[in-house]
Protein backbone atom coordinates (compact mmCIF):
# COMPACT_ATOMS: atom_id res chain seq x y z
CA UNK A 1 0.00 0.00 0.00
CA UNK A 2 2.75 2.38 0.81
CA UNK A 3 4.41 1.48 -2.54
CA UNK A 4 1.16 2.46 -4.75
CA UNK A 5 0.59 5.48 -2.48
CA UNK A 6 4.45 6.75 -3.16
CA UNK A 7 5.25 6.57 0.79
CA UNK A 8 8.21 5.87 2.65
CA UNK A 9 7.76 1.51 3.12
CA UNK A 10 10.42 0.84 5.62
CA UNK A 11 8.49 -1.26 8.14
CA UNK A 12 6.76 0.36 10.87
CA UNK A 13 7.82 4.02 9.62
CA UNK A 14 5.16 4.61 6.97
CA UNK A 15 3.15 8.05 8.21
CA UNK A 16 0.06 7.11 7.37
CA UNK A 17 -1.85 9.33 9.97
CA UNK A 18 -0.43 11.90 7.91
CA UNK A 19 -1.28 10.59 4.62
CA UNK A 20 -4.82 9.84 5.55
CA UNK A 21 -5.19 12.98 7.52
CA UNK A 22 -3.68 15.58 4.86
CA UNK A 23 -1.17 16.91 7.27
CA UNK A 24 1.89 18.12 6.09
CA UNK A 25 5.41 19.43 7.90
CA UNK A 26 4.18 17.88 11.37
CA UNK A 27 4.51 14.23 13.17
CA UNK A 28 1.49 12.32 13.64
CA UNK A 29 -0.01 9.33 14.72
CA UNK A 30 -3.24 7.37 15.33
CA UNK A 31 -4.23 6.72 19.00
CA UNK A 32 -6.29 3.83 19.28
CA UNK A 33 -8.74 3.62 21.88
CA UNK A 34 -7.97 -0.06 23.23
CA UNK A 35 -8.84 -2.59 25.92
CA UNK A 36 -6.42 -4.79 27.42
CA UNK A 37 -6.67 -8.12 28.95
CA UNK A 38 -3.99 -8.55 31.67
CA UNK A 39 -3.53 -12.32 31.90
CA UNK A 40 -0.88 -14.15 34.40
CA UNK A 41 1.48 -14.18 31.56
CA UNK A 42 -0.01 -12.64 28.64
CA UNK A 43 -1.24 -9.11 27.66
CA UNK A 44 -4.20 -9.13 24.69
CA UNK A 45 -6.14 -6.07 22.81
CA UNK A 46 -9.54 -6.81 22.40
CA UNK A 47 -10.57 -6.24 18.73
CA UNK A 48 -11.76 -2.30 18.05
CA UNK A 49 -15.28 -4.07 16.97
CA UNK A 50 -16.05 -5.36 20.15
CA UNK A 51 -15.53 -2.09 21.82
CA UNK A 52 -18.69 -0.21 19.84
CA UNK A 53 -17.16 3.37 20.70
CA UNK A 54 -19.41 6.33 19.37
CA UNK A 55 -18.28 9.38 19.01
CA UNK A 56 -19.81 10.94 22.58
CA UNK A 57 -17.50 8.09 24.52
CA UNK A 58 -14.52 9.18 21.91
CA UNK A 59 -14.12 13.10 22.93
CA UNK A 60 -15.41 11.74 26.84
CA UNK A 61 -12.02 9.88 26.68
CA UNK A 62 -9.93 12.15 24.72
CA UNK A 63 -10.96 15.04 27.42
CA UNK A 64 -9.99 12.63 30.10
CA UNK A 65 -6.54 11.80 28.07
CA UNK A 66 -5.60 15.21 26.52
CA UNK A 67 -3.42 16.70 29.76
CA UNK A 68 -1.37 14.14 30.49
CA UNK A 69 -0.65 13.96 26.43
CA UNK A 70 -0.29 17.70 26.34
CA UNK A 71 2.44 17.79 29.06
CA UNK A 72 5.03 15.27 26.94
CA UNK A 73 3.78 18.34 23.75
CA UNK A 74 1.56 16.02 22.09
CA UNK A 75 -1.58 17.27 21.16
CA UNK A 76 -4.90 14.71 20.74
CA UNK A 77 -7.98 15.07 18.49
CA UNK A 78 -11.07 13.20 17.61
CA UNK A 79 -10.67 11.66 14.29
CA UNK A 80 -13.16 9.06 14.10
CA UNK A 81 -14.87 6.85 17.17
CA UNK A 82 -12.15 4.92 18.56
CA UNK A 83 -9.33 6.99 17.09
CA UNK A 84 -7.88 9.95 18.06
CA UNK A 85 -5.18 12.15 15.89
CA UNK A 86 -2.61 12.66 18.12
CA UNK A 87 0.33 15.39 16.92
CA UNK A 88 3.75 16.04 18.28
CA UNK A 89 7.85 15.77 17.81
CA UNK A 90 6.99 12.15 19.92
CA UNK A 91 6.10 10.82 16.22
CA UNK A 92 8.84 11.96 14.53
CA UNK A 93 11.04 8.26 13.69
CA UNK A 94 8.40 6.34 15.40
CA UNK A 95 8.42 2.71 14.52
CA UNK A 96 4.63 1.22 14.88
CA UNK A 97 2.84 -1.60 14.61
CA UNK A 98 -1.06 -1.37 13.22
CA UNK A 99 -3.90 -3.00 15.47
CA UNK A 100 -4.43 -5.69 13.01
CA UNK A 101 -1.31 -7.53 13.72
CA UNK A 102 -1.27 -7.13 17.69
CA UNK A 103 -5.04 -7.86 18.50
CA UNK A 104 -5.04 -11.80 19.19
CA UNK A 105 -1.27 -12.12 20.37
CA UNK A 106 0.57 -10.92 23.36
CA UNK A 107 0.96 -7.35 23.09
CA UNK A 108 4.18 -7.84 25.70
CA UNK A 109 5.94 -9.24 22.04
CA UNK A 110 4.63 -6.59 19.95
CA UNK A 111 5.21 -3.39 22.43
CA UNK A 112 8.22 -1.17 22.21
CA UNK A 113 10.84 -1.69 24.86
CA UNK A 114 11.38 1.94 25.57
CA UNK A 115 15.30 1.95 23.51
CA UNK A 116 14.14 4.77 22.31
CA UNK A 117 13.00 8.13 24.14
CA UNK A 118 9.73 8.52 22.17
CA UNK A 119 9.65 4.91 22.81
CA UNK A 120 9.81 5.25 26.47
CA UNK A 121 7.52 8.59 27.05
CA UNK A 122 4.83 6.13 25.59
CA UNK A 123 5.11 3.43 27.47
CA UNK A 124 4.89 6.03 30.51
CA UNK A 125 1.53 7.47 29.06
CA UNK A 126 0.25 4.05 28.69
CA UNK A 127 0.43 3.02 32.47
CA UNK A 128 -0.80 6.38 33.14
CA UNK A 129 -3.31 6.11 31.11
CA UNK A 130 -4.43 2.39 32.49
CA UNK A 131 -4.61 4.29 36.28
CA UNK A 132 -6.40 7.38 35.06
CA UNK A 133 -8.98 4.83 32.92
CA UNK A 134 -9.79 2.87 35.43
CA UNK A 135 -11.52 4.95 37.73
CA UNK A 136 -13.54 6.74 34.73
CA UNK A 137 -17.01 7.03 35.26
CA UNK A 138 -17.75 6.64 31.58
CA UNK A 139 -16.11 2.48 32.30
CA UNK A 140 -18.44 1.76 35.03
CA UNK A 141 -21.26 2.43 32.78
CA UNK A 142 -19.54 0.34 30.12
CA UNK A 143 -19.05 -2.63 32.22
CA UNK A 144 -22.49 -2.25 33.52
CA UNK A 145 -23.74 -2.62 30.18
CA UNK A 146 -21.49 -5.33 29.23
CA UNK A 147 -18.51 -3.81 27.19
CA UNK A 148 -14.76 -3.92 27.70
CA UNK A 149 -13.97 -0.92 29.37
CA UNK A 150 -11.61 1.29 27.52
CA UNK A 151 -7.82 1.30 29.66
CA UNK A 152 -5.20 1.92 27.17
CA UNK A 153 -4.87 2.57 23.66
CA UNK A 154 -2.28 1.97 20.69
CA UNK A 155 -0.42 4.15 18.90
CA UNK A 156 -0.17 3.35 14.55
CA UNK A 157 0.56 5.31 11.53
CA UNK A 158 3.66 7.46 13.07
CA UNK A 159 5.77 9.88 10.69
CA UNK A 160 5.75 13.01 8.90
CA UNK A 161 4.99 13.99 5.33
CA UNK A 162 6.77 17.15 3.95
CA UNK A 163 4.89 17.32 1.02
CA UNK A 164 1.31 16.90 0.10
CA UNK A 165 0.55 13.23 -1.04
CA UNK A 166 -2.60 12.63 -2.85
CA UNK A 167 -4.04 8.57 -2.86
CA UNK A 168 -3.96 6.82 -5.56
CA UNK A 169 -7.79 6.13 -6.64
CA UNK A 170 -9.08 2.51 -6.63
CA UNK A 171 -6.85 1.28 -4.14
CA UNK A 172 -8.63 -1.26 -1.67
CA UNK A 173 -6.77 -3.45 1.50
CA UNK A 174 -8.96 -5.89 2.99
CA UNK A 175 -8.38 -8.09 6.03
CA UNK A 176 -9.11 -11.58 4.93
CA UNK A 177 -9.42 -14.46 7.65
CA UNK A 178 -10.27 -17.32 5.66
CA UNK A 179 -9.29 -19.62 2.76
CA UNK A 180 -12.48 -19.23 1.71
CA UNK A 181 -12.89 -15.47 2.00
CA UNK A 182 -9.27 -15.45 0.39
CA UNK A 183 -10.52 -17.35 -2.44
CA UNK A 184 -12.96 -15.51 -2.82
CA UNK A 185 -11.09 -12.55 -3.40
CA UNK A 186 -8.86 -14.00 -5.67
CA UNK A 187 -11.43 -15.29 -8.23
CA UNK A 188 -13.45 -12.07 -7.80
CA UNK A 189 -10.32 -10.01 -8.79
CA UNK A 190 -9.35 -12.61 -11.81
CA UNK A 191 -12.90 -11.93 -13.32
CA UNK A 192 -12.62 -8.39 -12.78
CA UNK A 193 -9.88 -8.46 -15.35
CA UNK A 194 -10.62 -10.89 -17.25
CA UNK A 195 -13.46 -8.61 -18.13
CA UNK A 196 -10.98 -5.80 -19.44
CA UNK A 197 -10.60 -3.90 -16.07
CA UNK A 198 -7.02 -2.98 -15.01
CA UNK A 199 -5.32 -3.88 -11.83
CA UNK A 200 -3.49 -5.97 -9.74
CA UNK A 201 -3.87 -7.86 -6.76
CA UNK A 202 -1.01 -8.38 -3.65
CA UNK A 203 -1.79 -10.80 -1.36
CA UNK A 204 0.13 -10.11 1.95
CA UNK A 205 1.09 -12.32 4.92
CA UNK A 206 3.46 -10.92 7.82
CA UNK A 207 6.67 -11.97 6.52
CA UNK A 208 6.34 -11.69 2.19
CA UNK A 209 4.14 -10.39 -0.52
CA UNK A 210 3.10 -11.87 -3.84
CA UNK A 211 2.16 -9.62 -6.52
CA UNK A 212 0.07 -10.78 -9.82
CA UNK A 213 -0.03 -9.00 -12.80
CA UNK A 214 -1.93 -10.20 -15.59
CA UNK A 215 0.06 -10.52 -18.81
CA UNK A 216 -2.43 -12.75 -21.66
CA UNK A 217 -5.60 -14.42 -21.51
CA UNK A 218 -4.30 -17.68 -20.57
CA UNK A 219 -3.23 -15.94 -17.58
CA UNK A 220 -6.68 -16.60 -15.99
CA UNK A 221 -6.73 -20.18 -16.49
CA UNK A 222 -3.57 -20.51 -14.95
CA UNK A 223 -4.67 -18.02 -11.83
CA UNK A 224 -8.04 -20.19 -11.25
CA UNK A 225 -5.55 -23.58 -11.39
CA UNK A 226 -3.43 -21.88 -9.06
CA UNK A 227 -6.17 -20.79 -6.21
CA UNK A 228 -8.60 -23.28 -6.64
CA UNK A 229 -9.76 -24.23 -2.97
CA UNK A 230 -6.85 -27.29 -2.80
CA UNK A 231 -4.19 -24.48 -3.89
CA UNK A 232 -4.99 -21.80 -1.54
CA UNK A 233 -3.00 -23.43 1.47
CA UNK A 234 0.05 -23.92 -0.86
CA UNK A 235 0.15 -20.54 -2.06
CA UNK A 236 -0.32 -19.00 1.14
CA UNK A 237 2.51 -20.97 2.97
CA UNK A 238 4.80 -18.71 1.39
CA UNK A 239 4.03 -15.33 2.88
Amino acid sequence: MARLHQLPDVPGLTPWAAFESGTVGEPCAWVHLSHWHIGMREVTMTHPDALRLDEQATQHLMAAMAPYFAEDGIALSCWRPGVLLAKGDTFRQLRCVSVERVVGHNIRDWQALGGTSAEAKLRRLQNEMQMLLYRLPLNDEREANGLPPINSFWVTGAGVLDVPTAPIPGVEAHLLTSTEQITDACQRWAKHRHAGHPGSLTLCGDHAAQTFEPVSQSFFAKFMNKFGRSGIPDQLSSL
